[in-house]
């Protein structure tokens, strides 16, 4: 997946995904709470078993996941 993101988007699948943020800035977040913020040029891998992830922010995302 890949996205310019405007303030909110969830991304709904439950297994492994890694999170790169383009340009902006995202707070990423689950049901587990609050998993941390990233900026322009930083990524962050999500365990298995997180469940749906929401990016609150602005700017460009990009979500790899097997499907």
């Amino acid at each position: 997946m890949y996205g310019s993101v405007a303030s909110h988007a969830v991304v709904p699948h439950v297994g492994p995904r890694i999170a790169l943020c383009l340009s902006g800035e995202f707070t990423v977040g689950s049901a587990l709470g609050d998993l941390g913020t990233l900026k322009a040029g930083e990524s962050a891998f999500i365990p298995h078993g997180v469940g749906n992830i929401e990016f609150t922010g602005s700017g460009d995302l990009a979500v790899a996941y097997v499907p």
